[in-house]
This record gives structure tokens, C-alpha cells and sequence, in this order.
């Protein structure tokens, strides 16, 4: 008759034989002339997709409200964009990238050059949106006066190019001064204030 002990040290043999013998036939499904098996799986990235461009209308949506929260600006202008054709069709000469329209009804509209606008660096965006709205929130006139140095005195000036090329050294001036008010004096409607990349401006009216 086995003694405790003895049966003890036997069901611990069998133990250890069973699951040896369940280890050597459960893994021998998984592998293949002796090779451990291959796994593969694919983490979840971590890296964030780059940001979607913004469209030509919500850039133009993000300069109009830093406009009103720089100046506490309120306004519904229609503000939006129309091809060459139609911002050059009163001639003059020059690209026309920008147009502020007074009608005698009070209402107000601005177009920009969907044309220009992709070819335009953020500056000259910049400051074409803060131009045209000078003419309808400000009502100010084109101003093209210059220092000795060449520097237009104004964010009013008729010409983009010459105001994005000062800006940056004179921002806070141009900015100060752009709320300023120096009302149109002209009051035939509807008045066209045409804004160029380059040429001359011209008020039609």
C-alpha cells in the first residue's frame, strides 16, 4: 500500500507529465519545421493626419473675424469672391484683386479675385481683407499718399503690393491708422472702390 507521501509525489509526476504532454501537442499545430510561427499585427497609428488646407472662403472667414475683433467691428457685408473677369470688367488698367460696392440702399459688398487670391502670400491677404473693409466699415477713401521714402501713408493705398512690402516693419501704425476715419466724400451710388496688385485705381461710379 503506498504511503502519502508517495501518492503525493506520483499525482505530482502525472501533473507535470500532463501538461508537458498538452504543451507538446497544443504548440505542434503552430509550428512549421521547427520555426516558431509568425505573428503580425498593426498598432493603431499615433501620428496625426496633417491638417486639410483651409479653403479660399474660410481664410477669408478668419481675416473678416480678426478684423471685428481687432476693431469690435459689427457687420453682415456679403463678402466673397468672383473670377478676373468680373473684377476687371470696368477697365482702368491693372489687376484688380478687391472691389468694396456702396449702394444707395445702405447695403454693401465685397469681392475678391478668386484668381489672385491662391497666387497671394497670407500678407497680401491680409491686407486686401483689412482694405476693403476700411472702405465699407470706415468708410474711408483711397488714400495714395507716400513718405519721402516711397512708404504709402496708408493701408488705404489704391495698391496692395506697396502696403504688404512696409507692413510688417509698420504694422501697429497701419492698423492704428486704418480706423481713423476719413469718410468717402463722394456720395453718387453706387461707388465701386477697386483695390490692384499693381496698375492705377480708379473710382467708377
Amino acid at each position: 500500500m503506498l504511503k502519502k507521501d508517495q501518492i503525493k509525489n506520483l499525482l505530482h509526476v502525472h501533473a507535470v507529465f500532463s501538461i508537458s504532454l498538452f504543451l507538446f501537442t497544443g504548440c505542434g499545430d503552430f509550428k512549421k519545421d521547427g520555426n516558431a510561427p509568425s505573428m503580425s499585427f498593426e498598432l493603431p497609428s499615433t501620428t496625426t493626419p496633417p491638417a486639410a488646407a483651409p479653403t479660399k472662403e474660410e481664410e477669408l472667414a478668419q481675416l473678416t473675424l480678426a478684423f471685428k475683433t481687432r476693431y469690435t467691428a459689427s457687420f453682415s457685408y456679403v463678402i466673397d469672391f468672383k473670377p478676373s473677369s468680373y473684377m476687371n470688367s470696368g477697365g482702368g488698367g491693372g489687376t484688380v484683386v478687391g472691389v468694396c460696392e456702396v449702394y444707395s440702399d445702405g447695403s454693401k459688398q465685397i469681392h475678391m479675385n478668386q484668381d489672385w487670391w491662391p497666387t497671394a502670400t497670407q500678407l497680401k491677404k491680409m491686407v486686401l481683407a483689412f482694405h476693403e473693409l476700411g472702405h465699407c466699415y470706415f468708410q474711408r477713401a483711397h488714400d495714395s499718399r507716400t513718405y519721402s521714402g516711397g512708404r504709402p501713408y496708408s493701408m488705404m493705398n489704391p495698391i496692395v503690393d506697396p502696403v504688404a512690402f512696409y507692413f510688417s516693419a509698420y504694422s501697429a501704425y497701419y492698423l492704428d491708422e486704418l480706423k481713423n476715419p476719413m469718410a468717402l466724400s463722394i456720395q453718387n451710388y453706387p461707388i465701386t472702390y477697386k483695390t490692384y496688385s499693381d496698375g492705377f485705381c480708379d473710382e467708377e461710379f
